[in-house]
């Protein structure tokens, strides 16, 4: 049974300065604009391993340095922390319907959708070990608090929809993955967006989804999709 989301009073309106202020730092610095610079780039026709190596340093960085400020803002701000999905039961309801649809989502994967792309699928530069660890351990659960947690938590506190917001996640959660050079890759993003977005807008399970995530990026690696 779910539980019902009690807040505490609204402080933010959608007049306040500092959510847009919030929004640009997350949408803008972490998505934006280092996938901007590495299209730039690639239109000049540079290495694209090069290229590749340079944006998942940059990847990180930034990652490292907004989840610090997200960690801040949810210290302080006990709103904030409830609707961002960190205090509700952990293993309840919506945590087993996550895993369900990870299962299936992972049995599509694996024996409808490789199947017909491996051939197509566009080689990835070759990543060093660390790299995947910090993808499972890390950047999943990181995505997860930014794409979802974070704009969730700004957009209802500014009073916009649950629709708003899943579009919104979907579009920067496929925008990140751009630099794959891979419609296959922005396609399945975007599908995982948009149910990822449904599912938290439901839920407000940031566990469930981080887990999902991390799930689901072990499969695409080890199908050598990423």
């Amino acid at each position: 049974m779910e539980t019902t989301l009690v807040l505490p009073a609204k402080t933010t309106t959608s007049e306040d300065p500092k959510f847009s202020l919030r929004i640009v730092l997350v949408l803008l610095f972490y998505s934006i604009a280092p996938t901007t610079f590495f299209f730039i780039a690639w239109s000049k026709r540079a290495d694209e391993n090069a290229l590749h190596a340079f944006y998942t340093g940059a990847h990180y960085w930034m990652f490292a340095f907004i989840f610090l400020i997200g960690i801040y803002a949810l210290h302080q701000r006990a709103r904030w922390r409830i609707l961002a999905g960190f205090r509700r039961p952990r293993y309840d309801r919506s945590f087993w319907l996550t895993m369900v649809w990870t299962v299936v989502s992972g049995l599509i994967i694996y024996f409808i959708i490789y199947p017909l792309i491996k051939d197509i699928m566009p080689k990835q530069p070759k990543q060093e070990y660390y790299f995947y660890l910090m993808y499972v351990f890390f950047s999943c659960s990181a995505q997860a608090f930014l794409y979802l947690g974070v704009i969730y938590a700004e957009f209802k506190i500014a009073g916009y929809s649950d629709r708003a917001f899943v579009i919104c996640s979907t579009l920067n959660f496929t925008f990140l993955h751009i630099f794959y050079l891979s419609w296959v890759t922005l396609g399945l993003t975007f599908i995982a967006g948009i149910i990822w977005g449904i599912l938290y807008s439901r839920h407000r399970n940031f566990l469930a989804c981080a887990i999902s995530h991390m799930l689901l990026g072990m499969l695409t690696i080890l199908l050598k999709m990423i």
